[in-house]
Parts: structure tokens; C-alpha cells; sequence
């Protein structure tokens, strides 16, 4: 897995969250482009695999949380 990625997706969950909800795929899709990173597959498998290994947990479809038992 992309290291880079998963730093990236990490710290826009929780530096950028702008909703308590968490943040959702579009506006994290829209900070990973501001970022430079547009390859949509590359940032959904990074997604699929961080909640895989539950580092953040998507509790309503298409919104992502950090897994808060790691915070």
C-alpha cells in the first residue's frame, strides 16, 4: 500500500474534518486532487485498506472517521 496515501487520507480525516460526521468522499476526493493525488483507484484501495485494517471507519455510507479507540 502507498504510505504517502494513507498519511494523506489520515490527516484530512482528522485535520480537515469539516463535519462531525466525519469527513466525506467528495470533499476527501477534492483535498487528495489540492494535494496532488488524483488517481481515484489509488485513493479508494488506500480507503478500502485503512478501514480493512481499521484505521478509520466509514459509520455512515461515504463518510470516513478515524477509528476513535486509536485516538
Amino acid at each position: 500500500m502507498n504510505k504517502d496515501m494513507e498519511f494523506v487520507i489520515i490527516n484530512i480525516i482528522l485535520n480537515d474534518c469539516p463535519d462531525e460526521r466525519g469527513t466525506n468522499y467528495d470533499y476527501l476526493m477534492k483535498r487528495c486532487a489540492e494535494k496532488g493525488y488524483t488517481d481515484e483507484d489509488l485513493i479508494d484501495n488506500t480507503l478500502y485498506y485503512l478501514c480493512d485494517k481499521n484505521v478509520i471507519t466509514e459509520p455512515i455510507f461515504g463518510w470516513f472517521k478515524i477509528n476513535e479507540e486509536l485516538l
